[in-house]
């Protein structure tokens, strides 16, 4: 019987699922907390697992055509452009694991989940926050404001299109999410005025 592999999402993935052979996502009962405090390669604000700072969102799943583990791992390593060692898997089965930056609490919820489901394999995106280290501050949805300002526009447009994506297509709402829209809409709002 082939094994069942499937990835964990809540960003882009969910509407950008590119070689990920997958059908479609549906929503899970696992919460974590999310926020917008990793700033990517290319400029933009992508959401991560924050304990600190992060608001609990359900994730959610999607069953991949893979039957070979490391096929799938390389998939999204390539998807999400970064290295083997930001993703993380549990292989129940097999009783393997790679946990990055998923707390262990966490880590245990979504093995209950897996094993609840009947599913062999999670395979998810498990980059950190990387605020401190880039902006020298803690995170604050302040100061991720402060930064979309200050980007060139393509920048913020993709900014834009990755929040509203999360807030639509994923149902994601941080702290930073609704403070962002609001300023986007008043943005508008006054360019129209004027």
């Amino acid at each position: 019987m082939p094994i069942q592999i499937v990835y964990l999402g809540w960003g882009s993935l969910l509407w950008r699922d590119k070689n990920l052979k997958i059908d479609s996502w549906s929503q899970t009962d696992i919460e974590v907390p999310l926020e917008f405090s990793r700033i990517s390669k290319d400029g933009r604000l992508t959401l991560v697992i924050d304990e600190a700072n992060g608001v609990k969102n359900k994730l959610w799943m999607a069953q991949t055509k893979y039957t070979n583990i490391d096929r799938a791992i390389n998939a999204l390593k390539l998807r999400e452009n970064t290295l083997k060692s930001g993703i993380s898997y549990i292989n129940l089965p097999k009783k393997k694991y790679r946990i990055v930056n998923t707390p262990p609490k966490i880590t245990q919820e979504i093995v209950l989940w897996a094993l609840k489901e009947g599913i062999d394999v999670v395979i998810w995106t498990d980059l950190p926050s990387n605020w401190t280290s880039i902006r020298g501050s803690k995170y604050s949805p302040h100061d991720a404001l402060q930064y979309f300002k200050t980007v060139p526009w393509n920048i913020q447009l993709k900014i834009f299109d990755y929040v509203y994506g999360a807030v639509q297509m994923g149902h994601i709402k941080t702290h930073f999410s609704p403070k962002f829209l609001t300023y986007f809409g008043d943005h508008i709002k006054h360019l129209g005025s004027t």
